[in-house]
């Protein structure tokens, strides 16, 4: 069950919980004679269940109304009671389903290409290796969706042809999910150095094999990056992406 189609069904069961509300108050008056304090108050007792005793004793009719307003409000107790946990049991198993569904993409990978950083670059290279029958996992580190939780949302994953694409910032755990230790070549190609050096450290230490291919536009950034485990650190004013998809 989507969340549109639970808030429609909880709305449809708060409706009828207040017309079944108001309904009692006017038939209490009506009926009963009760004022609208009174009225209220025996409302309010049946729809807690609490068992109160009567403001008065009830008419023959009256009881008859009560046992209406009764079975009524034990229906629709029920019905908003099986919405709520019908969407919560759904919503969890959901999200378990889509867990295994994303863990199973990466459950054979080896050899595969990473690559985060600028959105232009990264699509750039990505044509131009593509056709290389290579498995490629983009991680989108800027979309405007990611997720912050231990596991990587199917809603944000696009699989298509050997090209997956997550939308999620990189740390230690997304790069176990996605099988870093047997990725052929990782690509950082942030237009920020210090992003490319955080991505360069998190991968080194969970796989030192690794190629690490990187970029920058400062030519004084190259040994920095080199120290912290760049196999190649690409000037973009000079070299494109031709050139880095050359590289493996």
């Amino acid at each position: 069950m989507n969340s549109e189609i639970f808030y429609k069904r909880l709305g449809i069961a708060i409706i009828l919980l207040s017309l079944i509300f108001f309904t009692g108050i006017s038939g209490f008056i009506i009926i009963e004679d009760y004022s609208i304090f009174d009225a209220f108050y025996e409302t309010i007792v049946i729809f807690s269940t609490v068992g109160l005793s009567l403001v008065q004793p009830l008419s023959s009719i009256g009881r008859i109304f009560v046992s209406i307003l009764i079975i009524f409000n034990i229906c629709i107790y029920t019905y908003a009671i099986s919405i709520v946990t019908a969407y919560f049991i759904d919503r969890n198993l959901s999200k378990s389903l889509k867990k295994n569904k994303v863990e199973k993409l990466f459950v054979n990978m080896s050899s595969h290409v990473i690559i985060c950083g600028d959105k232009n670059l990264v699509n750039e290279v990505v044509s131009k290796i593509k056709s290389e029958n290579k498995f490629i996992v983009i991680v989108n580190e800027n979309h405007e969706n990611n997720f912050e939780n231990n596991f990587i949302e199917m809603d944000n994953v696009k699989n298509q042809n050997k090209l997956i694409t997550i939308n999620k910032k990189i740390d230690e755990n997304l790069l176990t999910k996605i099988k870093v230790n047997t990725a052929k070549v990782f690509l950082t190609l942030h237009k920020k150095d210090n992003l490319n050096i955080d991505n360069i450290f998190l991968v080194k230490q969970l796989n030192n094999n690794i190629k690490v291919v990187s970029v920058s536009d400062n030519p004084n950034s190259e040994s920095k990056l080199k120290k912290m485990g760049s196999d190649e650190v690409m000037n973009l004013s000079i070299i494109g992406a031709n050139y880095i998809s050359s590289l493996f």
